[in-house]
């Protein structure tokens, strides 16, 4: 099952922290967990900040996870597909 998790460009750090840890839940309970960014407006402009935050939470999640699909956009939307790791995860 994939689970989704929805960003925005300006996502701050502790609304960021609080969606990793729902992403290591997720992803402990072996689901996949796919990350989006949708631009409205004029923010699609900067699609290198809703990059850099994609890249961030592969870095934070980095020891559970392997990536299945890297940044890419689709329209107003830019994601990313992360599938949980066999022998790292364990539920505690």
């Amino acid at each position: 099952m994939t689970k989704e998790i929805i960003l925005t460009s300006y996502t701050n750090s502790h609304d960021l922290s609080f969606k990793i840890e729902h992403a290591k839940k997720f992803l402990i309970l072996k689901n996949k967990v796919k990350f989006s960014i949708f631009f409205k407006g004029r923010s699609i402009i900067s699609k290198d900040l809703g990059e850099k935050m994609l890249l961030k939470c592969i870095d934070l999640l980095s020891t559970f996870i392997k990536v299945e699909l890297p940044p890419r956009m689709d329209g107003k939307k830019m994601f990313i597909v992360l599938s949980p790791k066999q022998n790292t995860l364990k539920k505690t």
